[in-house]
């Protein structure tokens, strides 16, 4: 029940990195998605709220659905689509207590 509210109501709506890459390196390409490069250095804003609405990888986005995360439906969370906290080192300290 946590997991699916706050997949719903995440803490942050979006959160902002940096792109960061190894010296020398002109950008980061998005292909084969996009024939867009991300220069190094560029903030890039990463929508939490909309990834954890987008039916393409939450079906019936909009539904309290808690069961999305029972053990046996975990499967078909794909990585980096549910991150009610953030992600990475700068994720929310309250991250722990949340869940």
């Amino acid at each position: 029940v946590i997991s699916e509210t706050n997949r719903l109501y995440p803490v942050l709506a979006f959160i902002e990195r940096q792109c960061t890459l190894p010296e020398g390196s002109t950008g980061y390409k998005l292909e084969p998605l996009h024939d867009y490069v991300i220069p190094n250095g560029m903030p890039i804003m990463i929508p939490i709220y909309a990834i954890h609405r987008d039916p393409k990888y939450f079906p019936n986005p909009t539904v309290f659905d808690p069961e999305r995360f029972a053990k046996e439906n975990l499967d078909q969370i794909q990585p980096c689509t549910y991150m009610p906290f953030g992600v990475g080192p700068r994720t929310c300290l309250g991250s722990h207590f949340g869940t």
